[in-house]
């Protein structure tokens, strides 16, 4: 019954990280796609928001990258 109640306390634990996992995910996208349309609504020079356009793509393979490994 003890062993039960351990695994069951972990599994809790367990979920409430992959919850505030989820919400650290849609935060970053948000945040990743503000930026990009910051940025490319901005006067910077073209060959600056290619640039930054590329970091921005850079960014979002790591966090999808991040997700698909876990």
């Amino acid at each position: 019954v003890e062993k039960i109640r351990e695994i069951d306390e972990r599994l809790s634990e367990y979920e409430l990280t992959l919850g505030e996992r989820e919400s650290m995910k849609t935060i970053l996208e948000g945040q990743i796609d503000m930026l990009y349309s910051i940025f490319m609504t901005s006067a910077l020079p073209q060959f600056e928001k290619e640039e930054i356009g590329n970091r921005i793509a850079k960014m979002r393979e790591e966090l999808n990258s991040y997700e698909s490994s876990k």
